[in-house]
């Protein structure tokens, strides 16, 4: 989706190359004219004086490529994921009940579908889901890399009305630019198989 700064009236942006398929250990950040901000590395005065250290230009360059080639095909990207969240859904609203789902189909964006089962129904932690989607060869998340390892219960989730056990029974599925529709017809299967043989309260 197109970034436009001044809409979003925001200050700072960063961005990293890897979220679109570029190299890691790179990436660029956007500050807003007159927003003062202190160095974390002090010494040269590359990159402004905001960051010393001489600049990697190979990553740089490979960040460059990775933007031509992700704004080339946003549209395409765009499409491609949003059909494979709306056929992983489909599925699971096919076989599974009391779901909920807590990714919105218009105001979220299109690469990831959050699930959480009734934990009023379950009484296992993600962590056993996860084991288990892992075991049959799915990989899955219980939420976003900044929050892994948290034991606390997601503030976002939390905030749609979730109350906290329900947020510890929560299955982030992620689609990609590789990702296909067997894949995501097998994630599908699975998921559904392992919630479907859990024990019941």
């Amino acid at each position: 989706m197109p970034v436009k700064v001044n809409d979003l009236g925001i200050d700072l942006l960063a961005i990293s190359a890897h979220k679109i398929y570029g190299p890691k250990g790179v990436g660029a950040i956007y500050i807003r004219k007159g927003t003062d901000i202190d160095p974390l590395l002090h010494g040269g005065s590359q990159e402004r004086k905001n960051r010393a250290g001489t600049e990697n230009i190979p990553l740089i360059a490979g960040f460059a490529k990775a933007i031509e080639l992700a704004d080339r095909g946003r549209e395409e990207l765009f499409q491609h994921v949003t059909k494979l969240r709306a056929l992983l859904k489909s599925i699971i609203k096919s076989n599974v009940q009391n779901v909920f789902y807590n990714s919105h189909d218009e105001y979220s964006i299109p690469h990831i579908l959050n699930v959480s089962l009734d934990s009023s129904l379950y009484n296992i932690e993600n962590e056993t889901m996860l084991l288990n989607m892992d075991l049959k060869g799915v990989a899955v998340s219980s939420g976003s890399a900044c929050t892994s390892g948290s034991v606390q219960p997601s503030h976002v989730l939390l905030a749609m009305g979730r109350d906290p056990k329900t947020t510890h029974l929560t299955i982030r599925f992620s689609f990609g630019k590789f990702t296909t529709i067997e894949e995501v017809e097998n994630a599908g299967r699975i998921f559904c198989a392992i919630v479907q043989s859990l024990p019941k309260k």
